[in-house]
């Protein structure tokens, strides 16, 4: 389900950004193809990197990448949401402090998007090398990104109000600076989702080929 919200996001991008001849896709020389045909293609790099999820250098890029691209997302948000709401507090004020049933459920998919991620951990949890303070590091990082995820959500519902998108970027105005961001979202998850789809490898090696092969898969 993760993956297959990534496939969501990049599809639909590369799509909307090849079918524009002034956009650095086409400039690179990617044809105008369907949003299908890109979650293919991204499908196509997904599967190979699968091998490398549980290298400790690979996760290493990938955590870097993860952050830049989030850090990078969500200053450029906060910065455009600024620029044209700056009176945030005011906004605030006069927002329902609740939605409506049907919307609150219709969000669902993006919390477990948010908050489902935690069986990513054993990959990184086997690569790291010093095991013994993987809880305290979980705990901190949990409570981290619980803490930066209500920040900005609440944020973005102040700049945006009761047109907020599930996706955030779709609420800014189109622009280099935005695209760049979308591009840098989309390497990000083609990294990303080979740790996501770690555990399913391994107990599809398992089952397969017995338990030796899924612990040697998880430890490559």
């Amino acid at each position: 389900g993760i993956v297959a919200a990534y496939l969501g996001f990049i599809g639909p991008t590369l799509s909307t950004l090849s079918s524009s001849p002034t956009s650095m896709v086409s400039a690179f020389g990617i044809p105008d193809m369907t949003s299908e045909h890109f979650q293919l293609a991204a499908a196509a790099l997904i599967v190979p990197l699968n091998s490398f999820a549980g290298n400790a250098r690979f996760l290493s890029i990938a955590a870097y990448l993860g952050a830049a691209g989030v850090f990078a997302a969500v200053a450029f948000t906060c910065a455009y949401g600024f620029s044209v709401n700056p009176d945030v507090l005011a906004s605030w004020s006069k927002l329902p402090l609740f939605t409506t049933p049907t919307q609150f459920f219709e969000s669902s998919g993006v919390v477990t998007l948010l908050f489902a991620m935690h069986f990513a951990i054993f990959p990184i949890e086997r690569a790291m090398r010093d095991r013994e303070g993987f809880t305290q590091v979980v705990a901190k990082a949990t409570w981290f990104t619980a803490a930066a995820n209500v920040a900005f959500g609440c944020l973005g519902f102040a700049f945006f109000g009761t047109e907020t998108s599930s996706v955030v970027l779709d609420n800014i105005t189109s622009g280099t600076i935005t695209e760049l961001v979308r591009l840098f979202l989309v390497v990000d998850m083609i990294v990303s989702a080979p740790i996501v789809l770690s555990s399913l490898r391994e107990i599809a090696e398992t089952n397969l080929l017995g338990p030796k092969a899924g612990a040697e898969g998880g430890a490559t």
